[in-house]
């Protein structure tokens, strides 16, 4: 499975389980080379449902 795919499926199950889906990045290991910090992005949607549960939490 590609990384893309991967993505999917798993924002697909994040949906499905009702959970927020958050970005990021993950820059460990021996070749760090390949891997880019913030490249993990979420869409418009993804980060104004993560902030409004932010919101609700912080009441």
């Amino acid at each position: 499975m590609g990384p893309e795919r991967a993505r999917a499926r798993l924002r697909a199950l994040a949906a499905r389980l009702g959970l927020a889906v958050s970005g990021g990045s993950d820059c460990h290991g021996p070749d760090p080379a390949h891997r880019r910090i913030g490249s993990q992005a979420l869409t418009s949607a993804e980060f104004a449902a993560l902030r409004d549960r932010a919101a609700c939490a912080a009441r």
